[in-house]
């Protein structure tokens, strides 16, 4: 049996975006995979990762972001809470957008 990717694998890869995790969690619903292992291990979090996701949903992408750098979640997750409330984008669109223009100003590498 091969092994399932995680739904944050799958963003590193690019074969999932962040806005998707919703069609990922009715995945692990409407199969038999969510019998075998539990939804934070199927999404490719650890329990803190977790806990700060179902708080705010937008830390999906510092828990991305904190995989991909092999760094802490909250380096990133406390990075986007200091940012100014315009700046946090609500979709991929809006974060490709955003970081376009941050690059621009010379604000992002």
């Amino acid at each position: 049996m091969s092994k399932v990717q995680s739904f944050v694998e799958r963003c590193l890869t690019g074969t999932a975006l962040p806005d998707e995790i919703d069609d990922y969690i009715d995945t692990w619903h409407d199969t038999d995979i969510g019998k075998n292992i539990s939804l934070h291990v199927f999404l490719g979090m650890d329990e803190h990762e977790y806990a700060l996701w179902m708080r705010d949903p937008n830390a999906i992408y510092g828990i991305i972001k904190a995989h991909k750098n092999h760094r802490n979640v909250d380096d990133y997750v406390s990075d986007y809470y200091s940012m100014p409330l315009a700046a946090r984008a609500e979709s991929t669109k809006d974060t490709v957008q955003l970081t376009k223009w941050l690059k621009k100003l010379g604000k992002l590498e």
